[in-house]
């Protein structure tokens, strides 16, 4: 288990907590702790492991593939390989902002598909605050959007719940945004839109990305709470009555 100290950025955000690997005990040699922190660097391109599962490593006639190859099997027999930095052109290959493109990507597939469980609790968790909080607290009718209630004020409320990890809280935001827009417009709505998230806003920018257009964030505490931030004015802007007219 990596007890919540991921390898890498990318180990966090597709949830992967733990590695298991099985193989026989001839077949493997433990690499000891002071060796540990060598780089193994795989490059991309024709001769090296592309998108597919597997890589048939010792076909491969790229030099520097084969130099890979040679140095992981030196250190699999025990001795210290030397892993050369790869040259600049294959490390940046990426056209600006694919790395968030596809983070965002993976967002949508792994929380917008369907329905997971943790969307689930984390709804229950902000219905049981309501209902700490709010007295006579009245959950209203939905139409797509995921809750809705009376905020106590006279007020009514409609709300995108998100399950997020610290790094995906801004595509969380970006996408109950484009949804509580999407039924801003097809319902007419004039209420309130919160967006709740599972996962702390501490970047400004990603608080400023809700607030600023509008929405409110909520996020839970550890008490079981949760914190709510409205912006100044919540109400959206509203054209004048001749541009409705036009």
């Amino acid at each position: 288990m990596f007890d919540g100290i991921y390898p890498s950025g990318q180990h966090e955000l597709d949830e992967i907590s733990s590695f298991r690997v099985r193989a026989r005990a001839e077949d493997v040699h433990l690499i000891p702790l002071s060796k540990r922190n060598e780089h193994l660097y795989l490059q991309r391109g024709e001769g090296w492991s592309g998108q597919a599962s597997w890589w048939y490593a010792g076909d491969t006639t790229d030099p520097d593939a084969k130099n890979f190859v040679k140095s992981i099997r030196a250190m699999i027999k025990g001795k210290v390989p030397s892993f050369a930095r790869p040259p600049a052109r294959s490390r940046v290959k990426h056209r600006a902002g694919q790395a968030a493109a596809e983070g965002y990507t993976r967002y949508v597939k792994r929380h917008e598909v369907q329905v997971s469980p943790r969307h689930n609790k984390l709804e229950k968790l902000f219905k049981d605050f309501l209902r700490r909080t709010i007295s006579d607290v009245q959950f209203l009718p939905t139409f797509c959007d995921d809750m809705r209630f009376a905020d106590g004020k006279g007020e009514d409320v409609m709300v995108e719940v998100k399950p997020t990890e610290a790094s995906t809280v801004r595509f969380a935001i970006r996408t109950a945004m484009g949804q509580l827009l999407d039924y801003r417009q097809h319902q007419r709505w004039e209420g309130k839109q919160l967006i709740v998230v599972e996962t702390e806003v501490t970047k400004a920018d990603d608080k400023a990305l809700a607030l600023g257009n509008g929405f409110g964030l909520a996020w839970p505490l550890e008490n079981g709470d949760f914190k709510v931030v409205w912006p100044d004015s919540h109400k959206p802007t509203r054209p004048s009555k001749r541009a409705r007219e036009v």
